[in-house]
């Protein structure tokens, strides 16, 4: 219940106010233009019945449904934990035109819920007033929208930002990686692993997760040998270096000519420790 009141919140809070429209609210109103009968289907244009304003009802269904999935050029680095990447994450960042943000908790998982929630109320809705299921067509897309538009909300993109994203070790099932694919349709995907799962198992917070590192690796493995229209990059730690890094600004085909002269090793033999150098790449 207190899961359901948390998705429903967070639905309004960016309906309202990322969005822009906090503070002019979509205002219901019992039916002004006489009795609707309850045994009739409602069409779009029955509701506008219950709707003080048609255009500000047009407006919100326009913001919140449409939007180019593919306006924003996404970079993501989806990993396990203790694959290296941070290091990606810190690589990634010393380059000109990106900004990739760090873990967040997954906070796209909420709205994986939400989704499956939409699709589950269309499936049983009906179009009539009496019923308690009682809803109007439902567009998922506004969904994936209202996703990217949560994470740019939260910050602060330079003007030359060519690549924006995130890295999250915490989508570790099918449905948080369906989502991703449709919510995020022309990314740029970094799928990072290690090879060595003994090691990982034995490293920092995975101690005694082989078993569930093998299961992520393997389902890491298999979205990204899916077909989608995303560009996707497989890498694992034991695939570091110089050569390797210089090949991924190669695939980013930024503007400038970059090339790293070293690799920054973060995090290394179970640490935290930092090790960051903007001076690491070069451009001309």
């Amino acid at each position: 219940m207190d899961a359901a009141i948390t998705i429903s919140n967070m639905f309004w809070l960016l309906l309202f106010v990322l969005l822009g429209i906090s503070e002019k609210l979509i205002l219901l109103a019992p039916a002004s233009h006489g009795p609707v009968d309850d045994n009739s289907p409602q069409t779009h244009e029955g509701f506008d019945n219950v709707i003080f304003d048609e255009s500000q009802r047009s407006r919100a269904r326009e913001l919140i449904t449409k939007c180019d999935l593919c306006a924003t050029k996404w970079l993501l680095v989806i990993a396990t934990g203790r694959s290296g990447s941070t290091t990606i994450l810190n690589m990634l960042n010393i380059l000109p035109h990106v900004n990739i943000m760090g873990e967040d908790k997954g906070q796209l998982k909420p709205f994986v819920t939400l989704s499956q929630d939409l699709n589950y109320t269309q499936s049983i809705s009906k179009p009539y007033r009496h019923d308690a299921w009682y809803h109007f067509a439902n567009d998922i897309h506004g969904v994936y929208c209202l996703a990217q538009k949560w994470l740019k909300s939260k910050y602060p993109v330079p003007n030359d930002t060519m690549y924006f994203g995130f890295k999250e070790i915490r989508y570790n099932n099918v449905e948080d990686l369906d989502f991703i694919e449709k919510a995020f349709p022309c990314a740029h995907i970094i799928l990072n692993t290690r090879q060595n799962v003994t090691a990982q198992a034995q490293s920092a917070f995975q101690q005694g997760n082989e078993q569930s590192i093998y299961k992520h690796n393997q389902l890491l493995r298999t979205f990204y040998e899916s077909q989608s229209r995303q560009q996707k990059l497989w890498f694992t730690l034991e695939e570091f270096s110089l050569e390797s890094f210089n090949s991924i600004i190669r695939w980013l085909e930024l503007p400038e000519r970059c090339e790293y002269n070293r690799v920054m090793v973060t995090n290394s033999n179970s640490s935290y420790s930092l090790d960051y150098d903007s001076t690491a790449v070069t451009c001309s």
